[in-house]
């Protein structure tokens, strides 16, 4: 079995409840297995948390599959920025995005292992 079916196949075997969120205030991001070409998807969500500029991290993580997570919080109505680095041999589509208050964003993220060669 590919690293990658290796991967995709310990994603799938997981119960829907093995999701991992990580929140600061009602600002979160979720990841979940992907049923598309790609691995994982995270779920960027903004909520009004602190009205003031600052910067939070994290990481979610879904069997082993680690995702970090920088959120960049904008005062008042102005978009909160997510920015997501998958693992070596990953790529997130897109790489970071501008989520407005009270909305959600979706980043995919997909294996590049063979894309480059």
């Amino acid at each position: 079995m590919t690293t990658r079916a290796a991967i995709v196949f310990a994603l799938f075997a997981l119960p829907a409840q093995a999701e991992a969120v990580i929140a600061w205030g009602g600002t979160s991001a979720r990841i979940d297995a992907a049923d598309g070409p790609q691995i994982a998807t995270i779920t960027c969500t903004n909520r009004l948390t602190s009205g003031h500029d600052s910067m939070t991290q994290g990481v979610v993580s879904l069997g082993g599959f680690d995702v970090h997570i920088r959120v960049i919080h904008q005062p008042g109505d102005t978009p909160d920025r997510f920015i997501v680095t998958p693992p070596d041999g990953y790529i997130a589509i897109p790489p970071q995005i501008d989520v407005p208050e009270g909305a959600s964003a979706k980043i995919l993220i997909f294996a590049i292992s063979g894309a480059l060669s």
